[in-house]
C-alpha cells in the first residue's frame, strides 16, 4: 500500500479516471515514450526498471491489491520478486505527454535526486536551495508551504528540502536560480547515462522527477512497501 501521508499533506493532482476514448494501450504507449527518449526507454524496459501494461488487470495476482489501485496511472514496487520496479497502466494514459509525465515521475521514484547528481552536487543543490529561501520570495514562499503542510517532516532534513524544490518548480519560476541550474544538468546528464535523450528539459519535466523523489524518499523514512505514484 501506499506509505500513509501526515493529515496535513497538501493536496496532490487526481491520477487515473480517463474515458474509454481516451484511453491507450501499452503499444501506444511504449512507442510515445520511445518517440520522445529514444530507444533508452526499451532499455529500461529490458532491465526490469519499467513495465508497461495494458491495465491493471495484467499485472501478477500478488500486486492487484484492492480494487481502488486500477485508477492509479503507475505504481512502484520496491520489494523483490516483483520489484524494484514501476508499472505503468496505458488505459490510464491520456497521450504521449502524460506517458512522458509518468515516465518521468518514476525516474524520480526509481533513482531519486541524490542517486542523479551525486552526493556532493546532490549537498551543494540542497544549500543553496537552503539559502536561497533567505533571500527570494517565492523561494521563502515555497518553504513556507512545506512547513505548513509537511509537518511531520523535519525542517533542514534532505527529504524537507527536496519538498521545497518540487514546489519551487512548480510554482515559483526558478529557472534562473544557480541551484536549479546546477540541478537541471545534473539531471540532464544522468538521463542520458541511462540512455534517455534530455536535450529538452523544461520546468514541468524536472518537477515530475524532483515530486517522484521526494516521494520515495518519504516512503523509505517507513517500511518498504508497494506504493501508488
Amino acid at each position: 500500500q501506499r506509505s500513509g501521508g501526515d493529515a496535513s499533506e497538501a493536496p496532490r493532482p487526481a491520477h487515473g479516471l480517463t474515458s474509454a476514448a481516451d484511453e491507450m494501450d501499452a503499444h501506444e504507449v511504449r512507442a510515445a515514450l520511445r518517440g520522445r527518449f529514444g530507444r533508452g526507454t526499451d532499455l529500461l524496459q529490458a532491465r526490469g526498471i519499467l513495465r508497461v501494461l495494458d491495465s491493471h488487470d495484467d499485472l501478477p495476482e500478488a500486486l492487484k491489491g484492492d480494487g481502488n489501485r486500477r485508477f492509479d496511472k503507475a505504481i512502484f514496487v520496491s520489494n523483490p520478486p516483483w520489484g524494484p520496479c514501476s508499472y505503468l497502466f496505458a488505459n490510464q494514459t491520456t497521450d504521449g505527454d502524460d506517458a512522458s509525465r509518468s515516465l518521468l515521475h518514476e525516474v524520480g521514484v526509481h533513482y531519486g535526486l541524490k542517486r542523479m547528481l551525486g552526493d556532493a552536487a546532490y549537498r551543494s543543490v540542497l544549500n543553496r536551495v537552503a539559502g536561497s529561501t533567505l533571500t527570494d520570495a517565492g523561494m521563502a514562499k515555497a518553504r513556507q508551504h512545506v512547513e505548513h503542510y509537511y509537518q511531520r517532516l523535519e525542517h533542514g532534513s534532505d527529504v524537507f528540502w527536496e519538498e521545497v524544490i518540487a514546489r519551487a518548480v512548480d510554482q515559483h519560476k526558478p529557472q534562473q536560480q544557480s541551484w536549479y541550474r546546477k540541478m537541471s544538468k545534473g539531471v540532464g546528464r544522468f538521463l542520458s547515462k541511462i540512455g534517455l535523450k534530455s536535450s529538452h528539459l523544461d520546468s514541468s519535466d524536472l518537477f515530475d522527477i524532483v515530486s517522484g523523489s521526494a516521494r520515495r524518499a518519504m516512503w523509505d523514512m517507513q517500511a518498504p512497501r508497494t506504493a501508488h505514484v
